[in-house]
């Protein structure tokens, strides 16, 4: 029987630490990539980070990265940055997710080789959209998904035996479950 407190073996959480790695990686590569974009535009509190935030966005973007330690320092130096929490707050205010500072903030423990993963319970800003089914409107909605960390998929059970408006010869359940095989599609040719 598993713990609902910690479902988690020791070597999952083990095996969980290179997922934890890139995750800070790509939490600040998302901070960073729209710096020049920002409205109004963004500024590094110290200039002698701009080298650092190159790093992240070309050498730590690499396929096969090892995290070697100059990784933490300048994530590190870069998260304390004044300009990268500027930007991170913009970009919170344009539906980023609060799990970016949540692993950005891990990263003086993960630097560790004694680093384990512990289980905790955080709160998680979220946004509730409630989308529309009919088929003309899909393509207008799906612009919502950018950026999307998670999806939370309701459907009303009880349709389970009535037809669809537009085509009379489809379920309504089957027709939610096409809805979720397409936003799961669109999710993964977005990546």
């Amino acid at each position: 029987m598993t713990s609902l407190c910690d479902p988690f073996t020791q070597k999952e959480k083990i095996d969980k630490i290179p997922d934890i790695k890139c995750y800070i990686r790509d939490s600040l590569s998302k901070v960073l990539r729209p710096f020049d974009q920002s409205i109004p535009p963004v500024q590094l509190e110290r200039p002698e980070n701009y080298w650092r935030a190159a790093y992240i966005l070309t050498t730590a973007l690499a396929n096969n990265f090892d995290y070697p330690s100059e990784f933490y320092e300048h994530v590190a130096i870069l998260w304390a940055d004044a300009g990268v929490q500027l930007c991170l707050k913009q970009s919170m205010e344009r539906n980023y997710s609060d799990i970016v500072k949540y692993f950005l903030d891990l990263v003086n423990k993960v630097k560790y080789p004694t680093y384990i993963p512990s289980i905790t319970h955080h709160r998680v800003g979220f946004h509730l959209f409630e989308m529309d089914l009919r088929h003309d409107d899909r393509q207008e909605w799906i612009e919502y998904f950018c950026d999307v960390i998670g999806i939370i998929f309701v459907v009303d059970c009880s349709c389970f035996n009535l037809i669809t408006g537009e085509d009379r010869s489809q379920n309504r359940l089957q027709q939610s479950l096409d809805l979720f095989k397409t936003i799961r599609k669109n999710e993964y040719d977005q990546l």
